[in-house]
């Protein structure tokens, strides 16, 4: 039975961050979903094929299927800038692994640019749920300089930051735009509907063991697949308010 590490059904196992791994050398391959950091090298350097979801490997005999988070970034901020915002802010969670940093990073780059950046516009919470985005945009809105629009690096905590905005009376997308990203199931049904960036995650997966399936075929020169996102218009922005679109000259 070819042993892949993907699941829990037969032939499939799944490891956690805090598991043992003891019989992992028993695997004949293995995918692994987010932060190599996680796990260390150690825990898979007996095989070769192994493919990283999320995560450029750091070993170079290894797989990884990623997507590019600093044009993903870039285009959200092209499209708010397209409707005329030149006050945009940033709320991220903390920044524990790269793929976070680079949204960060993309965002400051994107508005230096332009000679546009406001380091107190950038509102980094201690998390990435819901909760986090509702008390970053509380923050915003306590500013004496509130942006006209946000990217926000999740639908979870644009979902909060939602919440903060609508609790003190201020419109989406009318006072405030919001781009997130992920595009999660519920970011289709709230109101109004979520703009987002799209991150194909099946196709990510399928990939994946594709990759997988050609180590154990006896490919043995490493690929990186990027997959693109999509941007995808819903209801929360629209054009600045031309009362605001001058603010920063």
């Amino acid at each position: 039975m070819t042993n892949l590490g993907l699941g829990s059904s037969q032939g499939i196992r799944m490891y956690y961050r805090n598991d043992s791994f003891i019989d992992i050398n028993q695997l004949d391959g293995l995918i692994v979903i987010g932060e190599d950091a996680a796990f260390g090298p150690d825990v898979y350097a007996s095989t070769q094929n192994v493919v990283f979801i999320d995560c450029q490997a750091t070993i170079d005999k290894y797989d990884s299927v990623i997507i590019d988070y600093t044009k993903a970034t870039r285009e959200a901020l092209n499209y708010l800038f397209g409707l005329g915002h030149r006050e945009i802010g940033f709320i991220g969670g903390t920044q524990i692994v790269e793929r976070a940093n680079e949204r960060v990073h993309a965002f400051e780059s994107f508005m230096q640019e332009r000679e546009l950046l406001r380091p107190t516009n950038i509102y980094v919470a201690d998390g990435w749920m819901v909760n986090d985005g509702y008390e970053m945009m509380k923050q915003a809105i306590q500013s004496k300089a509130m942006p006209t629009a946000f990217f926000i690096a999740s639908d979870l905590l644009a979902i909060g930051a939602m919440k903060a905005l609508n609790e003190v009376g201020m419109s989406i997308p009318d006072d405030v735009s919001i781009v997130g990203f992920n595009d999660i199931e519920m970011a289709q049904f709230i109101s109004p509907p979520l703009t987002t960036i799209k991150v194909h995650t099946e196709t990510m997966g399928k990939l994946a063991a594709k990759l997988l399936r050609d180590r154990l075929n006896g490919r043995d020169i490493p690929v990186t697949l990027t997959v693109s996102t999509q941007l995808v218009v819903r209801g929360t922005c629209s054009e600045v308010r031309s009362e605001r679109a001058g603010v920063l000259g």
